[in-house]
C-alpha cells in the first residue's frame, strides 16, 4: 500500500526537503482528482432533485464527497427541478499547460499548483445542467513549500486547507474592493490566518499578482 507523502523533520524542514515532498503531496492531490470530480458528476446525475429539500440533500451529498478538496457547495434553491448549484473546490493546476488535471490520462507535472475554483451547476431539469467555472486563485508550489517551511505544514490536508484560507480571505478583498483587478496591483499583501495543531493561531501573509495569461483571478507566489 502507498504511503501518503508527509514531511518528517526535527523542527522547520529544509528547503530541499521540502520542495520534495511538497511535491510528491502535490502529484497525489493530481491524481486523486479525476475520480473525484467524476464521482461528483455521478452524484449530480443520479440523485433525486425536483424540489429544495431534495435539493438540499443532494448539497449535502456533494459536501460530504472530500471535505478538503470540495471545502464548501452552495445551494440556490428552485422548483421542478430548476435550481444552481455552487461548488467550491481545490483542483490540482498544471502551470505549463494552464488548465486543471481532470483526466486520468492528462500528464501530471512534476511540480503541480493549486487551483481555487468555484464551478457552477445551473441546472435546467432532468438531471441536465449548464456548467460554468471561474478561478479565484492560483497557489505555486514555491508558496506551498514556503507553508512549510515557515509554519511546518506536514501533509497534503495541511496544503488544501491553507489554500482555501487563502482563497476565503481572497473573496473577502474582492468584497470590500471589488471584482476589478486594479486593487491587486503588483504585489498586495494578503493576510489570512491558520490554526495549528495545538490550537495556535498562525497569522500569515501571502504575496498575490495578477494572473498573466489574461484570465480572471489572481496567483499567490510566495509567504512569509
Amino acid at each position: 500500500m502507498m504511503h501518503a507523502p508527509t514531511i518528517h523533520s526535527v523542527g522547520l524542514p529544509p528547503e530541499k526537503h521540502a520542495d520534495r515532498v511538497v511535491a510528491e503531496m502535490l502529484r497525489m492531490i493530481a491524481s486523486d482528482q479525476p475520480p473525484l470530480i467524476a464521482q461528483l458528476k455521478h452524484i449530480l446525475k443520479t440523485t433525486p432533485d425536483g424540489n429544495p429539500a431534495a435539493q438540499e440533500k443532494l448539497r449535502k451529498k456533494l459536501a460530504d464527497v472530500n471535505n478538503k478538496l470540495v471545502p464548501d457547495v452552495y445551494l440556490e434553491p428552485g422548483k421542478r427541478g430548476r435550481y444552481t448549484m455552487h461548488i467550491v473546490s481545490i483542483a490540482a493546476w498544471d502551470a505549463e499547460q494552464r488548465d486543471y488535471i481532470t483526466d486520468v490520462k492528462d500528464r501530471i507535472p512534476d511540480k503541480p499548483w493549486l487551483a481555487c475554483i468555484i464551478v457552477r451547476y445551473q441546472s435546467k431539469g432532468q438531471h441536465r445542467y449548464r456548467e460554468t467555472m471561474a478561478r479565484a486563485l492560483l497557489v505555486t508550489h514555491h508558496s506551498l513549500s514556503r507553508l512549510a517551511q515557515r509554519y511546518g505544514a506536514q501533509t497534503a490536508g495541511d496544503l488544501l486547507i491553507a489554500a482555501d484560507a487563502m482563497m476565503q480571505a481572497f473573496l473577502r478583498e474582492i468584497k470590500i474592493h471589488g471584482n476589478s483587478p486594479k486593487w491587486i496591483k503588483n504585489e498586495f499583501r494578503l493576510h489570512f490566518k491558520l490554526e495549528d495543531a495545538t490550537g495556535f493561531i498562525q497569522h500569515i501573509t501571502a504575496i498575490i499578482k495578477l494572473c498573466d495569461d489574461g484570465d480572471s483571478g489572481a496567483t499567490v507566489v510566495t509567504l512569509f
